[in-house]
């Protein structure tokens, strides 16, 4: 006979996994059940909410991670790349609804106040430089303060521009794996902008552009911190027809005890549209 156990984690005090134990539910059983939950919790190879379906008497090669712990712990990036964008609000728990805040900076744009004194082809980063993202595991990133615009060198506020167009955005996903092939970490962020503002007509400029988490799972034992910045601003345009540019980077780090792992992805915005992949993380 072989009975289902619920089984408690003694890290985090909630149900941790299920395992189906051969023979029926006993003291024993228990008792080893929740060792090894704890196990598994603490090396990242299960996550509060994760059902493990697995024979008690070998779920996992615990003699493995006995001798071979650093294994446990080592971090290596498993994947980056672009993801569906499945709408603002529904790509993780951190992905806020930002439509009512960007349909708030498109009716901004549409005044238009500004013009007189302004040097039109100049162009000028009037936002953030740096930013914090994630810092040890913990969102901090502000969506009406972290963000940077590139507009005409005078400017006072990006709603002295008008005609920006509807704000867009791209989503990416970075996961890295353990030594036994496991997720520990799991992280989707936003890239954000709104292109196509102008003085009276002339120039292509970018207002809040940013980057902002959608999603973060980290396993217990690993930090994931990440922060954007803007490193260059220029005109990809002429004098006449002035054009927008900003470099946008994102960069992360992950770490253990052991361990001590970062990279960085970079992307290009122009101003009369559209959102370029620079590079694979580096």
């Amino acid at each position: 006979m072989t009975q289902r156990c619920v089984v408690f984690s003694l890290i985090s005090g909630v149900t941790a996994l299920t395992i189906d134990i051969p023979g029926g539910i006993n003291a024993m059983g228990l008792i080893k059940a929740r060792w090894l939950a704890s196990v598994l919790m603490f090396f990242g190879l299960c996550s509060v909410g994760t059902e493990v379906r697995a024979q008690l008497t070998n779920p996992i090669d615990l003699s493995a991670i006995v001798h071979h712990p650093s294994k446990a712990l080592s971090i290596k990036m498993a994947s980056f790349s672009e993801v569906h964008d499945k709408g603002y609000g529904k790509m993780g728990n951190l992905d806020l609804n930002y439509q009512r805040i960007l349909q708030d900076e498109k009716q901004g744009q549409d005044d238009g106040k500004g013009g007189s004194g302004l040097d039109l082809w100049k162009i000028v980063n009037i936002g953030k430089e740096i930013w914090k993202i994630i810092t040890d595991n913990r969102p901090v990133a502000n969506i009406i303060t972290d963000s940077a615009s590139a507009v005409p060198y005078g400017t006072r506020d990006w709603t002295d521009l008008q005609g920006g167009k509807v704000p867009e955005s791209k989503v990416y996903r970075v996961t890295y794996k353990n030594g036994f092939g496991s997720t520990v970490v799991d992280f989707s962020f936003r890239v954000m902008y709104t292109h196509g503002g102008n003085v009276h007509g002339v120039g292509h400029y970018l207002s809040n552009v940013t980057i902002v988490p959608a999603n973060l799972n980290v396993s217990w034992g690993y930090r994931f911190s990440a922060e954007g910045t803007t490193p260059n601003i220029m005109n990809v345009g002429t004098h006449e027809d002035p054009i927008a540019g900003i470099q946008l980077m994102l960069v992360w780090s992950v770490d253990t005890v052991t361990q001590h792992s970062e990279k960085s992805a970079a992307f290009f915005v122009r101003g009369d549209g559209g959102l370029f992949d620079l590079s694979s993380p580096k």
